[in-house]
């Protein structure tokens, strides 16, 4: 009687796995813009050593910005890859261990 109970749910769940696979992120995700100050335009070779120091100065600092927003981006990308691996081999798990537990019944 339990093969036949578990029998239809376990095929219900290993035939929506695919199209759990395919399933596109969530529309509500908002992921914030990089907010570094951009630099304004090179000053050009004939600018005042001062500009130019001052110009290169707010390279360098934007491009420290950038790198951090970027490295932050990646860590949460990082995270959200493990979780999502972590629930799928959970899943998968659970369902090896239902077709066991079906192929048993069989017997």
């Amino acid at each position: 009687m339990k093969s036949i109970v578990l029998a239809p749910m376990l095929a219900c769940a290993l035939a929506t796995l695919p199209a759990f696979a395919q399933t596109s992120p969530s529309s509500s995700i908002v992921i914030p813009k990089n907010t570094c100050e951009k630099p304004e335009d090179y000053p050009g070779k004939l600018a005042s050593d001062q500009r130019l120091r001052a110009w290169q100065k707010v390279m360098e600092t934007y491009g420290g910005c950038v790198k951090k927003y970027a490295d932050e981006q990646r860590t949460i990308a990082e995270a959200a890859t493990k979780a999502g691996n972590d629930a799928v081999s959970e899943y998968n798990a659970l369902a090896a261990k239902a077709k066991e537990a079906i192929e048993k019944t069989k017997d």
